[in-house]
């Protein structure tokens, strides 16, 4: 009795190759991928050039302000800054000019700042061996003056007030992607030292 075993191999299983169809969707989602990063990198670099910008004017502002009292330095060698509605305008003037804006505070480089910009906040630091004290200017026009207390001044960006200085702060409105605006806020403290002031900057 012939018995013929037939031979059962086991089915191999094919491998087949990506549909056409995934290719391409992939392709375009790396594509869409790489658009969004690169337009999130040029909205980055919009901002802090804007922030750079507004940083340089702002420091710009405050030295021209910063208008001291010659008779008071003479005498006791300390820097004091006494005409307070004297040192807001030239800080206003000083704005304006550094930003290029107009009567209504309008900046013609929608670039680097888009609409109104405001005044915020305006600080004078008065640092004194008698006692150091701010005075700050409301929307109204009014000052509000405060002694410096035990551990020291701080101004509204996190700096320690080492030095009589000005602090100013401005809101401004920054064109994004597609038109969309945000509304940013920058304030810088410039300090007002002598020649012989052996401090340094923090």
């Amino acid at each position: 009795m012939n018995i013929r075993w037939k031979k059962c191999a086991a089915p191999r299983r094919s491998i087949k190759a990506l549909p056409a169809e995934i290719e391409l969707a992939c392709g375009l989602f790396f594509c869409l991928f790489l658009f969004v990063l690169l337009v999130v990198q040029m909205e980055l670099f919009r901002y802090h050039t804007s922030a750079l910008y507004l940083e340089d004017a702002l420091a710009a502002s405050g030295l021209a302000a910063a208008v001291v009292d010659l008779e008071e330095y003479g005498l006791t060698n300390e820097i004091i800054i006494r005409d307070r509605e004297n040192c807001y305008e030239q800080y206003e003037q000083a704005l304006c000019r550094n930003l290029g804006l107009d009567e209504q505070w309008q900046s013609g480089n929608e670039q680097l700042i888009a609409g109104n910009v405001k005044l915020e906040r305006f600080i004078i630091y008065n640092v004194s061996f008698g006692g150091s004290y701010c005075e700050e200017r409301d929307a109204r026009g009014n000052w509000n003056v405060q002694q410096a207390p035990g551990d020291g001044m701080y101004a509204p960006n996190g700096r320690l007030v080492e030095q009589t200085g000005v602090y100013g702060e401005v809101s401004y409105d920054v064109k994004g992607f597609l038109g969309i605006r945000l509304r940013a806020r920058k304030g810088v403290l410039v300090d007002v030292v002598s020649d012989n002031w052996k401090g340094e900057r923090e």
